[in-house]
């Protein structure tokens, strides 16, 4: 759309005009001050997972050697057999499902894998049946089984962190030190087909996941997590930097929490008298709490077992640690992927239809709502 000539001189105008720079700048000013104020956005760290298995399986040495190839192999004959008819069927009655690797879902190849060498000679027998000439052979089970083998990590690490309900944002600190183990395991191991790929895979998890680590929200949700505290830190040193900036930590929240109490209890007061001295009543009798005990007496008991839920081990201890039991609402509450949130969109369009346009914004979140979070309602029920 063309501009006319007096829409041109009133630009010139403003551009000339030193109160519109002025206000320009304090706009400035104002955006970068909000953009100070928010916090630091970090990845999903799911979805970066994802892409470390991507940079190895989709590489150009990867798609060259033999595993590379069986892989490709693997998914030709996957879509051959769901395409058949025929085939479908042999392993319907043979109670065996065949899963597709999804393009979006890097994972979705070790869940295809699985599905075909768990009942290989079954696959082979519907091959026989479609006529095709592809097969599995003994080579290619041996090669796909240590693809597998070299996956299956990334596997169990992803249904931890993607869970609902649940802790997750805990788990990134040890699950990646395990990850690098792991990796470091197997490429030492007595692999023939993918001792280079495991190589590859930690050197992209050292990449990618690695400063995951460094984040201090991550590294205190991990300490504030009764599972875990400071098992996943092996060097004694490390060990005291974390438990002391775990008391820092604390130490500050006391702080805060004793002058809101302070600015209360003035409040208070007050309201009863205008006199200064009355300001004081009441806050010599307030013992102070020793951070120092909390965090001795949290890292004096062992962690409990993984399958433990910490959220109910703080609420039992909320008494006897009660500062402790604030912050880990603070960093246990934190979601170490997005994937949750994305769930919530395909839900809330099956209730936004173009038959039902005209819900209103609060019954729309209480449809949406009830539907995420059956549990609660169970509850109330009960």
């Amino acid at each position: 759309m063309h501009k006319t000539d007096e829409e041109i001189n009133e630009d010139n105008e403003k551009q000339l005009d030193p109160d519109h720079e002025q206000e320009m700048s304090e706009e400035g000013a104002d955006l970068h001050a909000l953009l100070t104020y928010l916090p630091e956005r970090v990845s999903c760290f799911a979805h970066t997972q994802q892409f470390c298995i991507k940079d190895c399986l989709q590489h150009s040495e990867f798609a060259k050697s033999y595993d590379g190839k069986q892989l490709g192999k693997v998914a030709k004959i996957v879509n051959s057999v769901r395409k058949s008819v025929n085939a479908t069927s042999y392993l319907q009655r043979k109670k065996i499902t065949l899963r597709a690797q999804n393009v979006t879902r890097l994972n979705s190849q070790l869940v295809m894998l699985q599905s075909v060498l768990n009942d290989h000679e079954e696959v082979n027998a519907a091959l026989t049946l479609i006529q095709s000439r592809e097969k599995i052979t003994n080579q290619d089970y041996l090669a796909l089984s240590e693809l597998v083998s070299v996956l299956l990590p990334f596997k169990e690490v992803m249904q931890q962190v993607e869970g609902e309900n649940i802790v997750t944002s805990s788990c990134i600190c040890p699950v990646v030190l395990g990850l690098l183990k792991a990796m470091e395991k197997l490429k030492n191991s007595n692999l023939h087909y993918c001792q280079k790929l495991a190589a590859n895979l930690k050197d992209s998890v050292s990449k990618r996941l690695l400063p995951y680590i460094n984040c201090p929200d991550n590294r205190l949700a991990s300490l504030l997590d009764p599972r875990f505290k400071i098992s996943w830190i092996e060097d004694d040193v490390e060990k005291e930097e974390a438990i002391r900036v775990l008391k820092t930590h604390v130490a500050s929240r006391l702080g805060k929490d004793d002058e809101e109490s302070c600015r209360w209890m003035r409040m208070k007061t007050l309201q009863k008298s205008q006199s200064y001295l009355t300001l004081t009543e009441g806050l010599k009798k307030k013992r102070p709490r020793n951070s120092i005990n909390e965090v001795d007496s949290y890292f004096g008991v062992e962690t409990m077992h993984f399958n433990e839920d910490p959220l109910m081990y703080w609420k039992k201890k909320s008494q006897e640690l009660p500062t402790l039991a604030t912050l880990d609402k603070d960093y246990l509450g934190l979601t170490a992927t997005s994937a949750p949130s994305e769930r919530i969109f395909p839900i809330a369009d099956n209730f936004y239809t173009a038959r039902r346009n005209l819900l209103g914004p609060e019954t729309f979140r209480s449809l949406v709502f009830m539907k995420c979070n059956p549990k609660v309602f169970e509850q109330v029920k009960m």
